[in-house]
């Protein structure tokens, strides 16, 4: 089962056009973003028709999005049933986590001489209520992505964004933890001032930090040094 989530809109205009690429891509971001947060209880049938009738387009697009979901390994496809949704293990948590921040430490250790804290939004020091605690995710994410968006490396940026998004969730939970929200977010903050001042080797060190307390806020029992 899935919880109640609001599909995207598709305006009645929209509807009673041909199917069309953009379709696809919004019902395959909308399941993506669902998988991700953890929508659907793994063993779930995602029903082609249902999806449809909410969206209130024809089938086509409904399967194209959940193909590429399959291709992706975040929907399991089988033959002769159909799809169904996939249990999002820690060990698939913990190794794009990790991945993320190889990715990150190997342009900081290059030299991240683009990097600017301007337009960074800073949150209060409190989470306060969801939308602050958002707005803390936010800052964060924005962080890892102008290490690498700047550069103009394409295939970085486009899997530093994927990777982000799987790993969203996992920041969010972090969040909500007052105590671990503060610690993970100040270490964020230091962060940005370490690579706009471009020392990069106290930049690498927090960000060691920063995936510490993530990966062993997936898996309690591992020790990170």
């Amino acid at each position: 089962m899935r919880e109640k989530h609001p599909l995207p809109h598709v305006s009645a205009d929209e509807s009673l056009a041909p199917d069309h690429p953009e379709k696809s891509a919004r019902v395959y971001i909308s399941l993506r973003d669902d998988i991700y947060a953890r929508r659907w209880n793994a063993g779930s049938q995602f029903n082609i028709q249902t999806l449809a009738d909410e969206l209130k387009i024809s089938r086509t697009p409904v399967r194209e999005a959940l193909i590429r979901l399959s291709v992706e390994q975040l929907v399991q496809f089988r033959p002769g049933k159909g799809f169904f949704a996939k249990a999002r293990s820690s060990d698939e948590e913990r190794n794009e986590i990790d991945l993320l921040f190889t990715i990150l430490k190997g342009f900081i250790q290059k030299g991240v001489d683009h990097f600017t804290g301007e337009g960074l939004h800073q949150p209060s020091s409190f989470p306060g209520d969801n939308s602050n605690a958002l707005l803390r995710v936010m800052f964060m994410e924005n962080i890892y992505e102008r290490i690498v968006a700047p550069t103009g490396n394409l295939t970085a940026t486009r899997l530093v964004r994927a990777l982000i998004a799987r790993t969203t969730t996992v920041r969010k939970e972090i969040i909500k933890d007052e105590e671990l929200g503060d610690t993970v977010f100040a270490l964020a903050q230091e962060l940005a001032i370490e690579l706009e001042s471009q020392n990069l080797r106290q930049a690498l060190f927090l960000l060691d930090k920063i995936s510490a307390v993530k990966i062993n806020f997936i898996t309690p029992s591992a020790r990170v040094v």
